[in-house]
């Protein structure tokens, strides 16, 4: 359940919560993972928790805290002769986080303004109206492509016609209110999905 912060104006919802909606809005969890860390290790995205557990001689003020979220420089050491790599500096379990450091924080809740403000949610201002589908189509046309693209579903699209038909299909398989085919087409260039080669 999302709260509201009526002094500061934020709506503050659990991390599992705006991750599942990010989930159902953009279509690739790790995508918004990735994206996730790097708006809270940037201090794009507001962060706060019920309760932070730290180790003995911690120093860090938390998930506040950009360096919380932001991958160390140091992961990499040697243990004898071996190479040894931690891929996992951070675990995420539900709304808690843990550190390789030792610290945790429980009960973690994002800002809600600041997903919608870096894409990961959709806008809160969507109604019926063709301006609304053309301005969602901005924003979920190119996440959408990118997926695609990874997933190796673009290989054997030759024409834009084909790509905007591909778009529009996925869409209404997931319920999205979209701008009709000839608008994606005509502005696939200008987002930068045209040629493919060019999505990245």
């Amino acid at each position: 359940m999302a709260k509201a912060d009526h002094k500061n104006n934020i709506t503050w919802i659990p991390y599992t919560v705006a991750k599942a909606r990010s989930v159902a809005y953009l279509g690739d969890s790790e995508f918004v993972e990735r994206e996730y860390f790097k708006g809270l290790a940037a201090r794009q995205i507001g962060c706060r928790c019920e309760r932070f557990e730290t180790p003995k001689g911690y120093s860090g003020s938390g998930p506040v805290d950009p360096n919380f979220w932001r991958k160390p420089d140091d992961l990499i050491s040697r243990a004898g002769g071996i190479l040894v790599i931690n891929l996992h500096w951070l675990t995420v379990k539900g709304d808690s986080a843990k550190h390789i450091d030792g610290s945790a924080a429980y009960g973690i809740k994002i800002a809600e303004h600041d997903l919608v403000r870096l894409n990961l949610l959709p806008p809160d201002d969507i109604d019926d109206d063709v301006d609304a589908d053309v301005d969602f189509a901005k924003v979920w046309v190119p996440r959408e492509a990118r997926v695609l693209k990874r997933a190796g579903k673009l290989d054997q699209v030759k024409t834009q016609t084909e790509l905007a038909d591909l778009l529009v299909a996925v869409g209404k398989k997931k319920g999205r209110r979209i701008a009709g085919r000839d608008y994606i087409r005509d502005n696939l260039t200008k987002w930068g999905l045209w040629p493919i080669s060019e999505i990245e």
